[in-house]
């Protein structure tokens, strides 16, 4: 199966609206792509990505984190720990972990992903301006009102000028 596939189907299974039936699809790839004889890191990775944003959505926290925290382990071998696909994980992980109110464990997440952002270049875009989102409310949550503001006009702006991206 090629990613386009895979994307496709959890597409198709997200509009069928049957979260069991997502939650398997994504267990048994996870479960195939990690054997020994099938390993698929992309595809193993995109599925505990997903898995980790799923679980999240459905107040699966625990669960989330351990699908994400897994997924930053095989972007590291499979892309390095400086790679966008490690930032945008952390990003997600850092999500997770606002929920579950861990904000320091969110915050160091931040800040790595934040840094790998900039160290790319890449403070114009989108999901740098969701890096800043996600810290903003992080620091908003533990009262700290003025940092988050900060951070969400910063956030804002980057998204206003946005245009095809």
């Amino acid at each position: 199966m090629t990613q386009e596939e895979f994307y496709t189907h959890l597409d198709q299974l997200y509009e069928n609206g049957d979260p069991q039936e997502i939650e398997r699809f994504l267990k048994f790839h996870i479960d195939l792509y990690q054997d020994g004889e099938t390993v698929n890191r992309p595809l193993l990775i995109a599925a505990l990505t997903e898995l980790g944003a799923f679980y999240r959505e459905t107040d699966r926290l625990e669960d989330s984190a351990a699908c994400l925290e897994k997924a930053l382990t095989w972007i590291a071998i499979v892309k390095g720990k400086d790679s966008m696909a490690y930032a945008t994980t952390l990003n997600n992980t850092a999500m997770t972990y606002r929920n579950m109110q861990k904000y320091e464990e969110a915050k160091a997440c931040l800040t790595a992903a934040r840094k790998l952002f900039e160290n790319h270049g890449e403070t114009k875009h989108p999901l740098y301006a969701s890096v800043l989102n996600t810290l903003a409310l992080t620091y908003m949550d533990e009262g700290k009102k003025d940092e988050g503001i900060e951070l969400l006009e910063k956030s804002l702006e980057i998204m206003n000028n946005q245009t095809d991206r």
